[in-house]
């Protein structure tokens, strides 16, 4: 009797359960992240990373996507410009635009962050972030997402 119970507890703990493997998570008060330029086409739909509460995940059609303080979408690597009837224009998105972007919505939408490297963002690509709040940022990259990313001392 107590091993079917014990079976039963295993299995049902077991079964509700989700894991989520990270690659990595990053704490600090300054993080450095950079697209990854070897891998800009891995930057494919529904991947994604996250800021703290934020949910940082790539679209092609991410210039019609709703957004809120929780959520900011980036273009995947082939992304829709315009739409012309029936045909679809098609852009593909490069490091220095995914940084932009990302650190612009950080600013915009979340208004908890502030870009440190403002003036050479668009020069290397690099983005480097901390909070107004002086708190640390977590980082959480899952282990199928391709960034570069470090902490800033």
């Amino acid at each position: 009797m107590t091993k079917k119970l014990l079976l039963i507890v295993l299995l049902f703990f077991s079964c509700n359960r989700t894991t989520v493997n990270h690659k990595s998570i990053i704490e600090s008060k300054v993080i450095e992240l950079s697209f990854d330029p070897f891998n800009i086409s891995e930057y494919t739909e529904k991947k994604y990373f996250y800021i703290d509460d934020i949910t940082v995940t790539h679209d092609k059609n991410y210039l019609n996507k709703i957004e809120d303080s929780t959520k900011i979408y980036l273009p995947s690597f082939n992304y829709i410009v315009a739409r012309a009837g029936e045909k679809i224009i098609l852009e593909k998105t490069n490091i220095f635009e995914l940084s932009f972007i990302l650190g612009k919505k950080l600013i915009d939408k979340n208004k908890n962050y502030r870009i440190v490297n403002q003036k050479e963002l668009n020069a290397g690509g690099n983005l480097i972030i901390e909070r107004i709040d002086q708190k640390n940022i977590k980082l959480v990259i899952p282990e199928e997402y391709e960034i570069l990313a470090s902490k800033v001392k």
